[in-house]
């Protein structure tokens, strides 16, 4: 498949999961839904670091991805605490399931414009 086009179909799922969920309250639907949460979290747990080196080398790897995990660690700590404000503001907590697939969209976007970005490099360089 590739690793962007693995993390696009990861991010996309976890934006869908996250409106169904939204729209669900039995257990089964709800327990489904949070595997594609969780493959979701795991397959970009793993290529992110891979599509890091291939997009910007592995000369400064570290310092590069570094980065790009520092930021997952601060959305992290943030993302439960907006959800569990989002949360506690209403009876429920759809408005922090939209928050979360309008964030996982947005990623997903970002994953296109990366891909879009890329290739026009690639094909600058000679490369293909």
């Amino acid at each position: 498949v590739g690793r962007l086009p693995g993390l696009r179909a990861a991010t996309l799922g976890l934006a869908v999961s996250l409106v169904v969920l939204s729209a669900v309250a039995t257990t089964a639907p709800v327990l489904l839904l949070m595997l594609v949460v969780g493959l979701g979290y795991g397959a970009q747990s793993s290529l992110v670091p891979a599509l890091t080196a291939d997009l910007f080398g592995t000369a400064d790897f570290g310092a590069n991805y570094g980065r790009i995990f520092t930021g997952w660690g601060v959305a992290g700590v943030a993302g439960p605490q907006l959800g569990a404000q989002l949360g506690s503001a209403g009876d429920d907590f759809d408005v922090a399931l939209w928050v979360g697939a309008a964030s996982a969209t947005a990623a997903f976007v970002c994953h296109v414009v990366i891909g879009r970005r890329a290739a026009a490099t690639h094909a600058t360089a000679g490369g293909g």
